[in-house]
């Protein structure tokens, strides 16, 4: 398990999921995980082609979205567009699709985030950093990367 820290958003829990709901369901292209339109995101991917964002494909569905309970879980597909409708040799697609779990605490500020892969990460998927810690390190937690590329165009 990995550790994300939960959001904060201002304002009431309704408009805050409504936003939520309107950014990524009505702009799914706001969505960029390890900052792929941007060409890289958090450094350099040896091995990784640059894009721009009209070369992925981001599809959201709104699964369950409740005002009440402050709960909202949205399916989020992501696939470079050069590979859609392919598959490699095992017979594999490159798309990959990601759980986005929110809740909203009544009279609180704050948001508890879970995001999980549907599927086991592929040798292929992952990006490399470097950071004073753990020096040069590859994950393939890009359940994280989907989050927080969420965060950012939620501005949270």
């Amino acid at each position: 398990a990995h550790f994300c820290a939960p959001w904060a958003y201002g304002g009431d829990r309704k408009a805050a999921m409504e936003f939520f709901a309107a950014t990524v369901i009505g702009n799914p292209s706001s969505i960029d995980p390890v900052g792929y339109k941007k060409g890289g995101g958090r450094g350099v991917k040896p091995g990784r082609d640059q894009g721009t964002a009209n070369d992925l494909s981001v599809v959201t569905e709104l699964v369950k979205y409740d005002t009440e309970t402050g709960y909202a879980r949205v399916a989020i597909q992501i696939c470079p567009k050069k590979y859609l409708d392919k598959q490699d040799e095992n017979g594999s697609s490159s798309t990959q699709t990601f759980d986005l779990e929110l809740l909203l605490w009544d009279d609180d500020e704050v948001v508890n985030v879970r995001c999980a892969a549907r599927d086991r990460p592929t040798a292929k998927q992952g990006s490399w950093s470097l950071s004073y810690v753990d020096g040069f390190s590859f994950s393939k937690n890009t359940a994280r990367d989907v989050a927080e590329s969420v965060r950012v165009a939620l501005g949270w």
